[in-house]
């Protein structure tokens, strides 16, 4: 890793959520409001080709794939120019989550009300009210079925200070 790339990450680390979507979109990514986006990304040099709407969190590791890196192997056999590429945007819709180590390949669209599982590669475009995971990426379920199928395990932590959540947690899973 180059020097100046070692500094740019430690920068990054450093920032605030709100002036880490600042630093994105002085990078060229279209982003909406309540978003919320590790610092680990992946956007690649073509970031203004990636849009990302509304109350959206993408997680650690997750990467954004713009050019397909495919095209060398027929660069190198002389069946295309060496200066061809195959390019294409990311879109990201409304309140979406997309999960730990995803890779979001070229020209895929996320419909709004998406979740998108950890470790999944998404190569094509899935419908918005969806659940999808895995390799590549299939749907599970609709968002309905997502929710009914974990409405009793829904449990009301988020707010919770540290030490009471863990009490709480305590009892509750050891009472099962």
């Amino acid at each position: 890793m180059s020097v100046k790339r070692f500094f740019l990450k430690a920068y990054v680390k450093l920032l605030s959520n709100n002036r880490f979507l600042n630093y994105l979109r002085r990078k060229g990514v279209s982003i909406g409001n309540d978003c919320l986006i590790c610092k680990n990304v992946e956007i690649g040099t073509e970031s203004y080709l990636i849009s990302i709407e509304n109350n959206v969190r993408i997680t650690e590791n997750v990467k954004f794939i713009i050019h397909d890196g495919d095209l060398w192997l027929l660069r190198n056999l002389g069946m295309i120019p060496k200066n061809a590429d195959k390019i294409g945007k990311n879109i990201v819709g409304n309140n979406v989550n997309i999960g730990w180590d995803c890779l979001i390949f070229p020209n895929v669209i996320i419909g709004d009300n998406f979740v998108i599982g950890a470790g999944a590669i998404v190569t094509k475009n899935v419908p918005s009210n969806s659940v999808v995971a895995g390799v590549p990426a299939k749907m599970i379920v609709s968002i309905d079925e997502y929710y009914d199928k974990n409405k009793y395990s829904i449990l009301l932590t988020r707010n919770m200070n540290n030490n009471y959540k863990r009490i709480f947690l305590e009892n509750y899973l050891n009472g099962r």
